[in-house]
């Protein structure tokens, strides 16, 4: 199991997302290595809007490796996340909600605010 401790991003302090992905069934390594586990990540990203998922990180040192599993992270512009790939399949992915980064949580308060005060609610 995956402790938080060895993220090396603070994903998991505040509102985040668990995204899991796992195999029908257990293959330890059902990716013969970790440079193609590397590389079928990169290959599975889909980019929409200007952030991919996963959002691989061309800096190495936001990359890391495990006995079983490669990963990457990024904290920039309020996004926060980290994600594993393991050689058995499975796929791991906390990222926080973006409206509670830091970068955006005034923005997202004083948006929601207004629309309570619109609606005819007033805001707390």
């Amino acid at each position: 199991m995956m402790e938080t401790t060895d993220i090396p991003v603070d994903v998991t302090n505040g509102p985040h997302w668990r995204v899991n992905f796992r195999p029908d069934s257990y293959d330890k390594e059902v990716i013969p290595t970790l440079n193609e586990s590397m590389r079928l990540a990169q290959q599975s990203v889909v980019q929409l809007r200007g952030w991919d998922y996963p959002h691989v990180s061309g800096n190495k040192v936001e990359q890391a490796r495990g006995q079983n599993w490669v990963a990457s992270w990024a904290d920039f512009m309020g996004h926060v996340e980290y994600w594993r790939l393991f050689q058995s399949g499975q796929f791991l992915h906390l990222f926080k909600m973006l409206e509670a980064t830091e970068a955006w949580r005034d923005e997202f308060l004083s948006t929601a605010r207004g629309q309570l005060i619109w609606g005819g609610r007033e805001a707390e």
